[in-house]
């Protein structure tokens, strides 16, 4: 039982010191960005975080233009792969 609390525990707070290193990065406040990018590394420790720790620590500018053409990338392959099952479904 406690395994499972402290697994949820590490997810949320992995997942909110993500978050927060993101919204730093967007506004510029590159040492809260490193901060959380670290918190998140140590909350889990896989490639994700790593990268986002390292891109933070080397280049943030970088991570941060690099940001909206992530965003609108995802958003297009969304779009393109409902547009796909759709096409793909039988007609009835």
């Amino acid at each position: 039982m406690q395994q499972a609390l402290d697994r949820s525990l590490r997810k949320l707070r992995f997942d909110q010191a993500m978050r927060r290193a993101r919204n730093a990065l967007l506004e510029s406040d590159i040492p809260t960005a490193r901060r959380q990018a670290r918190r998140a590394f140590g909350q889990r420790r896989s490639l994700r975080p790593a990268v986002v720790y390292a891109g933070v620590v080397l280049a943030p500018g970088i991570l941060r233009n690099v940001h909206p053409a992530k965003q609108w990338l995802s958003g297009t392959a969304a779009t393109l792969a409902r547009r796909g099952r759709a096409l793909l479904r039988p007609s009835t």
